[in-house]
């Protein structure tokens, strides 16, 4: 009796596993084909803000500045189109709804997309850049309280 019961369970586990293996894979396979028009290097072609930061470690970044998503979903950052070192760290993304989100270890932050296609790409940062306290760079109160209040927008071209 205890034999047909533990040959039970064993085929109940397998069967419960292979579903979920199978429930697994046709979601991650949905979700690459959703956002399959992200992957690739995106440059920086203009931005209301300039320089701009990227989280955590990329603070000067400016036209011409690479964002290159891939397939595995990660995200590397290089400060310009000639850098062959990215400069953030360890940086995963997924996209969710009209944001794309941004896992840096314990810490979430996101972009907004607000428009997209093949080729173009303009996104809003609500993120606050530290160079608005550097005082080599003049801003006007107005633009000050604008970029606190509404974030700032940068545009990106597919390169490839």
């Amino acid at each position: 009796m205890k034999r047909k019961t533990t040959e039970s369970l064993k085929i109940y586990s397998l069967i419960v596993l292979s579903i979920f293996l199978v429930v697994s894979c046709k979601n991650r396979n949905e979700k690459s084909i959703k956002n399959e028009w992200l992957i690739g290097k995106w440059i920086v072609t203009n931005s209301d803000f300039l320089p701009f930061e990227h989280i955590s470690f990329c603070e000067n970044l400016n036209i011409n500045s690479i964002f290159e998503f891939s397939e595995d979903g990660i995200l590397k950052v290089y400060n310009s189109n000639k850098e062959k070192k990215n400069c953030n760290d360890a940086q995963s993304y997924h996209v969710e709804d009209n944001k794309i989100v941004i896992l840096e270890y314990d810490m979430l932050f996101e972009y907004e997309i607000i428009s997209k296609s093949q080729k173009e790409l303009i996104l809003r940062v609500k993120h606050f850049p530290s160079s608005m306290y550097n005082n080599n760079i003049k801003f006007s109160e107005k633009d000050f309280n604008n970029v606190r209040k509404n974030g700032f927008k940068i545009y990106l071209s597919k390169v490839n």
